[in-house]
């Protein structure tokens, strides 16, 4: 690459934890598709990772890579 090129953005790490954040979301998804009629905190937690995740997943491509 020439010293004139701009560096690529975004950081795989960032990303990596979002795409394992999303996993956990499925899992308690699941889970509380289970327990449905017992208990809805499963499915609250389920939510906050998945906004989480999307967050995440969009600050990986927003924040400058590191070298």
């Amino acid at each position: 690459m020439s010293e004139d090129a701009p560096r690529p953005r975004g950081s795989m790490a960032v990303y990596a934890v979002a795409f394992v954040m999303m996993l956990g979301a499925g899992a308690l998804l699941g889970l509380a598709a289970r327990e449905f009629l017992r208990e809805s905190s499963m499915l609250w937690a389920s939510i906050a990772l998945s906004a989480s995740a999307a967050v995440l997943a969009v600050l990986s491509v927003v924040l400058p890579r590191r070298s």
